[in-house]
């Protein structure tokens, strides 16, 4: 993929990014940092859901991603809320014994950060970045009914390098409906 390519990438996702209200996102993008853009449907009651994967940057002031097709197998272990349609979890490069190793697992205990219109109104400008306990599941290469964000092995290989030598990346998610894809 070329430069232009990740560019041009960069601003067909900017939209879905501009959903999530957590500012971290933000300054960990525009800081210098990577993030991973989840799109996915909302909520069907299927156990194996299409995600998109959108693996972020900016360089010198110019944004750019890739993106990576893949599923998440198990959602329910990772519920974004019936009130909002986007949640934040923080995730760190890390080895499983059931995953391998190169698989992003949750970060300790915090591991997830959402906003719900309730909270965004009655709390000030200064306490942007309120943690809330919760779950993420991990990503890994596709592995036989094991629960997580997966991809084909190649697939997940070009996402593994894509996040670069960073150790901790935050992941948000954006559930839209079908028709809004």
């Amino acid at each position: 993929m070329t430069v232009a390519d990740e560019r041009l990438t960069f601003h067909a996702y900017e939209p879905y990014l501009s959903r999530v209200t957590e500012l971290s996102v933000f300054r960990e993008l525009y800081g210098g940092n990577r993030i991973i853009l989840g799109i996915r449907n909302a909520p069907d009651g299927s156990d194996v859901r299409p995600e998109l994967f959108v693996v972020m940057w900016c360089e010198d002031v110019v944004g750019r991603a890739r993106e990576f097709a893949g599923v998440t197998v198990r959602p329910d272990l990772e519920r974004v809320s019936d009130q909002v349609s986007t949640a934040v979890f923080l995730l760190r490069k890390g080895w499983s014994k059931k995953l391998g190793d190169r698989a992003l697992i949750p970060a300790g205990t915090r591991s997830i950060r959402r906003h719900s219109p309730q909270l965004v109104r009655h709390r000030s400008a200064a306490v942007d970045d309120e943690v809330f306990p919760g779950q993420a599941v991990p990503f890994h290469a596709a592995g036989p009914g094991l629960p997580g964000h997966t991809m084909s092995a190649d697939i997940y290989h070009q996402f593994w390098n894509a996040l670069g030598d960073q150790e901790e990346l935050i992941y948000a998610v954006v559930e839209i409906e079908e028709s809004a894809q």
